[in-house]
């Protein structure tokens, strides 16, 4: 039985508690490798799922975003997609409720957007060296246009991006800690 299957079934722990349950070596030792997903020319940065848990984004140090499907009996690779980052993506999100935009951050201190259909072609919603790396990107919730994204310099920049397509109205709304 692998982890997702377990994940799917949304209940694993029973009545035992969750912490006891996961510690207990026999059930580690069911677990197998159920695939193994290869499409990325370097070391893969972070992962994260879509809401309901069909689609997989990876970002890696090759600066592409690969958005995976599991609709199916096997996963696939469904999109790579280039960006304009220079330097290795830390992170990658699918914009929420819509998911036609994968938003990412990267080791040059940029963050962008790309459509999944690829047109119109990616967009940098911010670019500043001086920011040292952008690692972290976080949804406001209930929100599809505003989030948050951590900086080497310490700072925290809040976004907005009302249309990604064309980013009318991008702006940074506030920067803590710089």
């Amino acid at each position: 039985m692998t982890v997702h299957r377990l994940l799917e079934r949304q209940s694993i722990c029973g009545s035992i508690p969750c912490r006891t349950f996961l510690q207990q070596s026999l059930w580690v030792r069911k677990l197998q490798c159920d695939h193994i997903l290869e499409a990325h020319a370097g070391c893969v940065n972070t992962i994260h799922w879509n809401p309901t848990g069909t689609h997989l984004v990876s970002g890696s140090d090759d600066k592409r975003a690969n958005v995976w499907s599991f609709e199916g009996p096997e996963p696939r690779l469904i999109h790579s997609l280039p960006t304009l980052h220079h330097h290795n993506i830390f992170d990658a999100h699918f914009r929420p409720f819509s998911e036609d935009f994968v938003y990412t951050c990267a080791a040059d201190g940029t963050v962008g957007a790309t459509n999944m259909d690829g047109k119109p072609s990616p967009k940098l919603l911010y670019m500043k060296s001086s920011s040292g790396i952008a690692s972290k990107i976080d949804f406001q919730p209930q929100s599809s246009s505003v989030f948050l994204c951590t900086f080497g310099d310490g700072g925290v920049r809040l976004f907005d991006v009302p249309h990604p397509k064309s980013c009318v109205g991008h702006a940074v709304l506030l920067q803590v800690g710089v």
